[in-house]
């Protein structure tokens, strides 16, 4: 079944529920060893500089979108 990405996500990892560009930039730039384990199995560092989410987005919005409830 789709996706319908004007429902919120919610984050499997800490419970937050943001619409679906607020919830790349979350699981992008959330410090806590949680989302940094997350990253690291998705093939992404740890830890995401800010303002270099361009660089990996794509990852980061297909991990989401398998993995993340909506």
């Amino acid at each position: 079944m789709p996706k319908n990405l004007s429902k919120l996500f919610t984050c499997p990892l800490c419970g937050e529920s943001k619409k679906w560009g607020e919830m790349v930039k979350h699981v992008a730039y959330k410090g806590d060893s949680a989302h940094e384990r997350w990253r690291k199995a998705q093939g992404l560092p740890a830890s995401i500089d800010f303002g270099s989410l361009k660089k990996y987005e794509p990852i980061i919005r297909i991990g989401v979108i398998r993995e993340f409830p909506q």
